[in-house]
């Protein structure tokens, strides 16, 4: 997998060894390295003294029902006083996004244990407006609950957001061994579809807010395999926020790799992560995303967009690496 390209004697050459050797066994390739980022906190943002009116409130949206994990970053990004607007697929978020029904719309785009959030990449790299202006990361419980009076061993069926499930496995072979396992589109439509059965066999993997919100009895608590998973959601914009010294941008690549890769590394340009992902094309071709050092606004980040002018820039957002 792609990883920190910095250090090193050849750090390109590891690289592209790396993805001869991978490029055949994956899907989807991720760094699956996580920043040390602190959590942003509404205090920490610039805003306005008091409540917004609603006449100045953003409209944001998100992958809904309430009580998704998305939904907990966009808060955890706006602050509780903005409009959010909640649609149960990504593609209808982006929908929105698109229509310029709301201003901003946040994605789940990596988690620390199963890596790149490949549906939402696909969707995100078909839009071709606006920016990505900003990320938050948050750690991320996931609560196995079902209706008030079931227990753990009622249990045959477990749904689950696809990522919920897989970053549950270890837990549900060595606990839940015979249960049906069934996906749905969001974290939260698995608590609202328990919530409306009759059935005390049905058990529903979900945020803690989820179970109050819904009504439901928390089975088992913390079942992911690892505790300290994250993760990291994108917020896209309609505007390039100005620098903030310690910015990261996102470049999308469907050209000659090799070629971006030593362009970037001739101007000491920091590789952060890249993330390959394969075009509609029936050629085979490839999209690649990357993760850089630095802001578009400033050099030698601009200085590089000028040279490679056909690379599409997908945002500059404040970060660490």
């Amino acid at each position: 997998m792609f990883g920190f390209l910095s250090g090193g004697n050849h750090p390109y050459r590891k690289l592209h060894l790396e993805h001869q050797k991978q490029r055949n066994f994956h899907q989807g390739v991720s760094s699956h390295i996580f920043r040390d980022y602190a959590h942003p906190r509404f205090d920490q943002r610039k805003r306005l003294d008091g409540l917004n009116s609603h006449a100045d409130r953003k409209k944001i949206a998100y992958l809904g029902p309430h009580g998704t994990f998305t939904h907990e970053a966009a808060i955890r990004y706006f602050g509780p006083e903005e409009e959010f607007i909640s649609r149960n697929t990504v593609k209808d978020v982006l929908y929105l996004y698109k229509a310029r029904e709301v201003k901003n719309c946040v994605l789940a785009i990596e988690s620390s244990i199963t890596g790149i959030v490949r549906e939402n990449l696909d969707e995100l790299i078909k839009i071709d407006q606006g920016f990505i202006v900003g990320e938050i990361l948050i750690p991320v419980h996931h609560h196995l609950m079902a209706k008030p009076g079931s227990d753990l061993h009622r249990i045959r069926v477990v749904a689950g957001h696809p990522v919920a499930i897989e970053e549950s496995k270890i837990w549900l072979r060595q606990n839940l061994p015979d249960v049906k396992l069934e996906t749905v589109p969001s974290s939260s439509m698995a608590p609202i579809e328990v919530s409306r059965k009759r059935s005390l066999a049905v058990a529903a993997i979900a945020s803690k807010t989820a179970a109050d919100l819904y009504g439901l009895k928390i089975l088992a608590s913390d079942i992911e395999d690892i505790h300290d998973n994250l993760t990291r959601f994108w917020v896209l914009g309609r505007k390039i926020q100005s620098p903030a010294g310690h910015d990261i941008t996102a470049l999308l690549v469907q050209e000659d790799l090799n070629a971006v890769l030593c362009g970037l590394i001739a101007l000491n340009i920091s590789i952060i992560s890249i993330y390959e992902r394969p075009t509609t094309e029936r050629s085979g071709g490839h999209f690649y995303l990357l993760e850089v050092g630095g802001h578009a606004m400033e050099n030698p980040m601009d200085l590089f967009l000028k040279k490679f002018a056909k690379i599409r820039l997908l945002g500059s957002y404040p970060g660490k690496y």
